[in-house]
């Protein structure tokens, strides 16, 4: 038991740095055409073993399971809604999808939390402008 326990705060702790790495990209259209979509697609195959097209077709409850076998923590739900928000301003496609993702990842790290935030409060608004 305490095997698993480390292996599950190892793979926790591994997404945790793919999210925060991918936050510190700048997406930008030409840049996102050319290399960051491929790398993003790769991290969310390690992160919830689908890459974007499958982001698109998941539904966030589905999403947030495979997220809870990661144990993410309230601040690393925040983190991941800022990714979809992130991606879908370069994935116009797609960016209500994204936004209703990103509003479904705050509303559940605002829970989570149990504290009030008004960094996340206005992030809600955001996405719920978006979606």
């Amino acid at each position: 038991m305490i095997r698993s326990k480390s292996f599950r705060d190892d793979e926790n702790e591994k997404a945790g740095e793919v999210l925060t790495g991918l936050l510190q990209e700048d997406f930008m259209p030409d840049l996102w055409r050319k290399s960051q979509r491929e790398k993003v697609d790769k991290a969310l195959e390690e992160i919830i073993e689908t890459g974007l097209s499958g982001l698109y077709e998941t539904l966030p409850d589905v999403l947030l399971l495979k997220l809870q076998s990661k144990r993410f923590t309230a601040d690393q739900y925040e983190h991941f809604g800022d990714l979809m928000l992130n991606i879908s301003l370069v994935e116009p496609d797609h960016t209500q999808q994204l936004a209703s993702h990103a509003l479904f990842f705050y509303e559940y790290s605002q829970t989570e939390s149990k504290t009030f935030s008004f960094g996340l409060i206005e992030k809600i608004k955001e996405a719920k402008s978006l979606s």
